[in-house]
């Protein structure tokens, strides 16, 4: 299955998540912990021009899920 092949070769990796057309968020949380606001990564920003938040991750294992929640909205 090239999907198995694909999830072995690439045990870790970062991820750059994008939620477009959102208010300024007052928390950001990644599998439940808190992200610093700024360039930090893992971490997010907000760009108030365009209503998009993005989230940079950090290094993740592949074989885990990753939850990230903005205020009260969940997405994984």
């Amino acid at each position: 299955n090239e999907l198995l092949a694909w999830a072995a070769a690439w045990p870790e990796r970062s991820w750059a998540v994008e939620f477009k057309g959102i208010t300024t968020p007052q928390s950001v949380r990644l599998d439940g912990q808190e992200l610093p606001t700024g360039a930090s990564v893992p971490g997010w920003t907000f760009d108030a021009a365009t209503q998009t938040l993005t989230v940079a991750t950090g290094v993740r294992d592949t074989h885990l899920s990753t939850v990230v929640t903005v205020g009260e909205a969940t997405c994984s």
